[in-house]
């Protein structure tokens, strides 16, 4: 059984208990800004007709990159 739970107040409470016991929480300020890098990054791609782009630099992919996998490991 799962238990439902409202996901802003779990994520409100877990967020003041960081605050509380001096935590690091879940979801810092990194992983935020690696989600908006994503989220652009797939925007730009979307804009272009589905052009590959690096994530995290919304430019083009280095010339002689030929794959996703290339990409991710370049």
């Amino acid at each position: 059984h799962i238990q439902h739970q409202e996901p802003l107040r779990v994520q409100c409470s877990h967020f003041l208990d960081c605050i509380a016991e001096g935590k690091q929480p879940h979801t810092d300020g990194e992983n935020g800004a690696r989600i908006v890098s994503i989220l652009e990054a797939a925007q730009t791609s979307l804009n272009d007709h589905g052009r590959l782009v690096p994530i995290g630099t919304n430019g083009p992919v280095p010339e002689g990159v030929d794959t996703e996998m290339e990409l991710l490991n370049a």
